[in-house]
């Protein structure tokens, strides 16, 4: 198991994501960026050269669930981000059974997949007093007009969830798009 504290950033070619493994590697982390090309790894390497930093990038699709289960085999990580997402509008009668499919799993189903895969390898590193951070931010501009109080029900899952494995020394965060409050017994601001 590595000492080093390694993160993942999901959905890391831009904007929040590529900020996010971009500022993991100037804390002198082991950023790791997931992309979901070698064309959008390019551009990761191009800004981490940028800005002068160490980004390793990693490809993965989030809907692939043997893809999320072998990235977290292979980088035990302290920390994960989860951002891989996408805007998706319109009325609910002009939205397809494929996209609710596809909005559900990438930013629902995936940020929970890779966290449940990651708790073990964080409470092992917990019991041996490395702090451990598994940080799950999920979109719900889409997803919630989708299925109302989707966000709310979420909260409360990751709240449940914050609560049972702080025992074993792992903080989870939520931090969310918007103006909600944070998850009780959780804290917004990653330390």
């Amino acid at each position: 198991m590595s000492t080093a504290r390694i993160v993942i950033t999901t959905g890391a070619n831009s904007g929040i994501g590529l900020a996010t493994a971009l500022e993991v590697a100037r804390r002198d982390m082991h950023s790791v960026a997931t992309v979901r090309s070698a064309a959008k790894a390019d551009l990761v390497k191009e800004a981490a050269a940028e800005a002068g930093v160490g980004v390793e990038t990693a490809i993965l699709d989030v809907t692939d669930r043997v893809g999320c289960a072998e990235l977290i085999e292979r980088y035990e990580p302290w920390g994960i981000v989860n951002n891989a997402g996408f805007s998706a509008s319109g009325a609910v009668e002009d939205v397809g059974d494929d996209e609710v499919a596809v909005i559900l799993e990438t930013m629902v189903a995936a940020p929970i997949r890779l966290a449940r895969l990651a708790i073990p390898t964080c409470a092992a590193l917990a019991a041996a007093d490395r702090q451990r951070l598994v940080h799950l931010r999920l979109h719900h501009d889409a997803a919630d007009r989708l299925v109302p109080g989707l966000q709310a029900r979420d909260r409360g899952r990751v709240g449940r969830t914050a609560r049972r494995v702080a025992a074993d020394g792992i903080k989870v965060v939520l931090i969310q798009p918007g103006g909600s409050a944070p998850v009780s017994g959780t804290s917004s601001k990653a330390r």
